[in-house]
């Protein structure tokens, strides 16, 4: 197999991908679309009884907020599953003889759980929010339709959040054999208190400041910690650069390292089989 990336290949692989999963995937489109639709008719309802149509504040659903948790959910479960044949003995043989090099394979599967999926969930939200716009508008709570606005700034910037865990669980997903969801979770959560104890000792001893503190607690709740920073007299003025520092980390390390690990694990495996 030649390992210089084609897009021949890479499309190739992704029909065979959408043939051979098309009805899964249409049939967990369909669950949660009915489910969304049920909730959102329920929830309506209920605020138009318990509601004054004046205050329409009340009465429309948040679907900033719904669409962020089923983007959340769906995304890491899929992450969690995008390479289940490769410890699959019934499927891992046919898939890693595809005609296609780790590094495709790789991108292929990215591309579904980073951009084919929030496309997906992106229009269901829509025409889910659409339809309780009208039901608003039917029963003369609301004058005007505000859907859902897929292309707002905290959209956009939660997808993006998004790609960087579905990264880590997508790496989970390749080198766990089994419960690849939740040994993943735990595995990220104790990375996770590692890194931050290891961080707050440092920047304790180099800034003479409270990590935890700072990112344990919001903006509102920091008062006066003049006292507790001696070296600072409005530790606020710290959450920004370590805020740009961490999107740095996120972006330029976490990303690549987990997908670099990925792709690795794909090649072994491909290598072990004598592929």
């Amino acid at each position: 197999m030649k390992n210089n990336l084609s897009l021949n290949r890479i499309c190739s692989l992704g029909k065979s991908d959408f043939i051979l999963h098309w009805k899964e995937l249409c049939l967990s489109s369909g669950i949660v679309a009915v489910i969304l639709l049920v909730y959102t008719i329920i929830i309506t309802a209920s605020f138009l009884d318990t509601h004054s149509a004046a205050n329409i504040y009340n009465v429309r659903i948040n679907y900033d907020d719904l669409f962020k948790n089923v983007l959340f959910i769906w995304g890491i479960v899929q992450a969690s599953y995008s390479f289940r044949e490769l410890h699959d003995k019934s499927k891992n043989e046919q898939y890693l003889l595809l005609p296609a090099s780790p590094l495709e394979k790789l991108i292929v599967r990215f591309v579904f759980t980073s951009v084919v999926l929030p496309f997906l969930i992106i229009v269901l939200i829509t025409l889910i929010s659409i339809a309780g716009e009208i039901i608003l508008i039917a029963t003369k709570s609301v004058s005007t339709l505000q859907p859902f606005n897929p292309f707002s700034w905290s959209t956009l910037k939660f997808i993006g959040i998004l790609i960087i865990i579905q990264s880590i669980f997508s790496y989970g997903s390749a080198y766990f054999k089994k419960n690849h969801l939740l040994k993943t979770i735990f595995s990220a959560i104790l990375l996770g208190v590692i890194t931050t104890l290891i961080l707050s000792g440092i920047i304790a001893r180099v800034f003479h400041l409270n990590y935890l503190r700072i990112i344990l607690f919001s903006s509102n709740n920091f008062g006066d910690l003049s006292s507790t920073f001696p070296y600072s007299a409005n530790t606020l003025s710290w959450r920004r650069p370590l805020g740009i520092i961490w999107t740095i980390f996120t972006y330029g390390v976490i990303l690549p390292t987990s997908w670099f690990l990925t792709w690795l694990k794909i090649k072994k495996t491909q290598s072990s089989d004598g592929i």
